[in-house]
C-alpha cells in the first residue's frame, strides 16, 4: 500500500532509453510476461535486455526499461547472486525477502 500512496506502483516510462543501459548494480523492469516485475542487473546486460536482445518478443526493438541504479549495499546484491539457483532459469531456490529499500530522488 505504501508504494500505492506514493505513486510507486506505476513505471511512467516503459520504454527502453539508451540513456539508461542495463549496467551492473542497475535496476530493470519487466512488465511481461509475468510481470510487472523488477530486476537487478548483476552484470552488464544492455545486450541481452536491451532492443533486439529479446528476440522471443513479437516486436523484436521491444526491450525493458532500465530505471534506476543501486548506490549501495553492493555485497548484499553479491551474496544474493551467490545463492543456490535453478541452473537454467536462475531463479533462487528460495525466495529472498527485501525488508528494507530507500528510493533517492
Amino acid at each position: 500500500q505504501e508504494f500505492k500512496d506514493a505513486e510507486l506502483d506505476i513505471v511512467y516510462f516503459q520504454e527502453y532509453h539508451v540513456d539508461y543501459p542495463h549496467k551492473k548494480y542497475t535496476l530493470g523492469y519487466s512488465g511481461r510476461p509475468g510481470g510487472p516485475d523488477f530486476y537487478v542487473n548483476i552484470k552488464d546486460n544492455s545486450q541481452t535486455h536491451g532492443p533486439w536482445g529479446q528476440r522471443h518478443y513479437e516486436l523484436e526493438e521491444e526491450a525493458d526499461p532500465c530505471f534506476a541504479r543501486v548506490v549501495s549495499g553492493f555485497e548484499v546484491i553479491d551474496a544474493i547472486e551467490s545463492l543456490p539457483a535453478d541452473k537454467s532459469s536462475k531463479v533462487l531456490e528460495k525466495m529472498v525477502e527485501i525488508r528494507s529499500a530507500k528510493i533517492l530522488v
